[in-house]
């Protein structure tokens, strides 16, 4: 044992989280940062301490079973060392019983616990011994079943079952605790959906593709290799999910409007992915479009965000990816609060990707079950709706406002713009149909849930994914829709946003290794002259 095990490491990622209550995702990519680990240690680092986090109630509960007093009377490190040990136990089949016992033993050792050891040695052991014996709640009892079993605080829990019901709310509970992998998109304004499929196969990288945006490919690999990779340092390729490259496809002009769209607000835009996505998008509508048409290439994204350091990820994302001109800067910055957000002339559209309580990425960010309160919503919906009373002033007559969260709360996203367009006649809703394929829609809203969208890939079947109640889509070659451009400016439209021929009742009965994308809500509104 050293200081370098992987063990050690996870162990002290947990002390620190659970100690400090701070986005686990720093604490973690610091101490990868910070120690020179093999991408096997670094993976194997990664799956525990998200492992840990993700299932901890439910862990929590098979520990309390072994013991005689209150778990939150244990010592904060045998705790998590127990915690590390029984998730292995647990959920990962390739290490023997009798080496997780072991390391648990050696790690009380290594952190100078040595009066534990024998507690340690004897929980792991009874727990092997009568795993079988342990009494979860009952079925009848659904929220403290649910809470268990699916390992959820039980106020998310009575939250959820509140606005979906009991049946999808156990298919969210489920879904939120899949092993989230990694989406990447093409920058076509650099590279092509080719070179970098052949990059991933060259460098034998397990991927799939996205049937329904094809220049995004779904990775079964480390982040850590793809982001030190030279495709990615060129700029040919960024990462980012799915839904949120929806809702980018959401706030694109309209072919028609192309030509008169100038100005783009994009507020609360770190890191800016969607900003890079509108940039991209709109630069291949420009050099692709007849030249006949005299395309207007003086559009400008103006990016916003309240803190400076995010407006440099923000400029550091652009800078890579190629998207600002020598010649012409396309996009600028705004280093302020979005509600004190202010500029010579209103938008043609207003994006605004509102802070939310982030209950659509907690299979990406499992911590947001424990860094996140009941008590918040009140408060978030608040900020929300000054935000889109802001964002609503903005616009100019006949222009877009684009609202965006990546939470399924129905409060923070249905609610806030029906209460926004009771008070706001000037603004009616555009379907968002007309611009995203309609399997992503529900009552002229975007909405990507993720025990709901889904793609196939070749993987083999996970175990932890075995929820069969869910529709499979053959896999559809769409290439043509972003690479093959028709000079044609309104069939173009229709190749990049509208894909209405997908059936997303064909079903493919492969076993699959089940990719669910971040939930998200998008809606388009457009200020009609009054």
């Amino acid at each position: 044992m050293n200081s370098k095990n992987p063990r050690q490491i996870a162990l002290k990622i947990l002390n620190k989280f659970y100690q400090n209550e701070i986005f686990l995702e720093k604490i973690l990519n610091d101490f990868l940062i910070n120690n020179e680990l093999s991408n096997v240690d670094k993976s194997l680092t990664t799956e525990l301490v998200y492992g840990v986090v993700r299932w901890q109630i439910k862990i929590d509960f098979i520990i309390s079973n072994f013991l005689k007093k209150d778990i939150q009377k244990l010592d904060k490190t045998i705790l998590n060392i127990l915690r590390l040990s029984i998730y292995q136990l647990n959920y990962l089949d390739k290490i023997p019983d009798y080496a997780i016992v072991n390391e648990a033993v050696n790690l009380t050792k290594f952190n100078k616990l040595n009066s534990f050891t024998n507690f340690v040695n004897a929980i792991l052991r009874n727990y092997l011994r009568k795993k079988e014996q342990i009494k979860f709640p009952l079925a009848e009892d659904f929220i403290n079943y649910f809470s268990i079993i699916y390992s959820h605080p039980q106020w998310l829990v009575s939250r959820l079952i509140s606005q979906f019901g009991m049946e999808e709310t156990e298919q969210i509970l489920h879904s939120n605790n899949f092993r989230a992998k990694i989406t990447i998109r093409v920058n076509e304004t650099k590279s092509s959906i080719s070179e970098v499929e052949n990059f991933l196969i060259k460098n034998k990288i397990e991927f799939f593709k996205n049937e329904i945006l094809p220049n995004c490919f779904v990775i079964n690999k480390s982040l850590s290799n793809l982001s030190n990779s030279d495709f990615f340092k060129q700029g040919k390729f960024t990462i980012q999910d799915m839904s949120a490259a929806l809702v980018s496809q959401l706030a694109l002009p309209k072919f028609t409007d192309l030509k008169s769209t100038n100005l783009i607000f994009d507020l609360c835009a770190a890191p800016g992915g969607k900003t890079c996505n509108l940039a991209e998008l709109i630069k291949l509508l420009n050099n692709r479009m007849n030249d006949n048409l005299q395309i207007n290439n003086n559009w400008k994204i103006i990016a916003n965000d309240l803190y400076s350091n995010k407006i440099d990820l923000i400029k550091n994302n652009v800078k890579r990816l190629g998207l600002n001109d020598i010649e012409h800067s396309n996009i600028e910055y705004s280093c302020v609060n979005a509600l004190d957000f202010s500029y010579s002339e209103k938008a043609d559209i207003v994006l605004l990707d509102a802070p939310c309580s982030g209950l659509g990425t907690i299979s990406k960010k499992p911590d947001i079950k424990y860094l996140r309160k009941e008590s918040d919503f009140a408060q978030l919906i608040e900020l929300q709706r000054k935000l889109l009373v802001k964002s609503a002033s903005l616009v100019k007559n006949g222009g877009i406002l684009v609202y965006s969260t990546c939470t399924i709360d129905k409060e923070e996203n249905v609610k806030n713009i029906e209460w926004f367009l009771q008070n706001n006649n000037e603004f009616s809703l555009e379907p968002a149909d007309n611009y995203v394929n309609k399997m992503f829609c529900d009552n002229g809203f975007l909405k990507c849930f993720s025990h709901k969208n889904y793609f196939n890939s070749n993987f083999e079947e996970d175990k932890f994914h075995n929820f069969h109640n869910k529709n499979r889509f053959h896999n559809i070659d769409f290439h043509n829709s972003i690479t093959n451009f028709n000079n044609d400016i309104i069939n173009f439209h229709n190749d990049i946003s509208n894909f209405h021929n997908i059936d997303e009742h064909n079903i493919d009965g492969h076993n699959i290794d089940e990719h669910n994308i971040d939930g998200a809500f998008a809606v388009r509104l457009v200020k009609n002259n009054i």
